[in-house]
């Protein structure tokens, strides 16, 4: 998605940025997820990357009308 990136009030060059949505899994997975998201994503010529994990509550979460 498009963004802008600012730094101290300039335009800068942007990054990549990973949210994850999901489950907690527990620390452990989240850790290993996170390298591993960011192992692929230097692989292919960035230095810096950002992993974001957000959690969905299995009662607030629906799928077909039915929540978890």
């Amino acid at each position: 998605m498009p963004s802008t990136f600012i730094f101290d009030g300039n335009i800068v060059a942007g990054y990549p940025f990973v949210e994850v949505a999901w489950f907690d899994r527990g620390q452990e997975i989240q850790d290993r997820v996170a390298k591993t998201i960011t192992s692929f994503i230097q692989s292919v010529g960035h230095e810096g990357v950002d992993v974001m994990f957000t959690f969905f509550v299995k009662n607030r979460y629906c799928e077909n009308g039915e929540h978890f």
